[in-house]
């Protein structure tokens, strides 16, 4: 029999994003989160901060490139492992 402990899935899977010095560990997203960094006309700061459970502010200091980079790299880190 096939079993998957999606707890232990998920913990080994995590990643850590530090912005201002804070360190944010991202383990999941929502659909709907993964839905929006995907979409071109998204609030990427807004939604961000709704996946680091930071403040919008929090992001102010960075500009497209800082976004951009935080959004392939958890593009790059989690979602793909889903289809696997």
């Amino acid at each position: 029999m096939k079993t998957i402990n999606i707890d232990s899935f998920l913990d080994e899977n995590a990643v850590e994003i530090i912005v201002n010095s804070k360190k944010f560990v991202v383990k999941d997203l929502s659909i709907e989160d993964a839905e929006a960094l995907s979409k071109e006309d998204s609030d990427r700061k807004a939604v961000l901060s709704k996946i680091l459970n930071c403040e919008v502010k929090d992001l102010d200091a960075y500009g497209a490139i800082g976004i951009m980079k935080i959004v392939s790299f958890l593009n790059e880190n989690l979602l793909p492992k889903v289809s696997q």
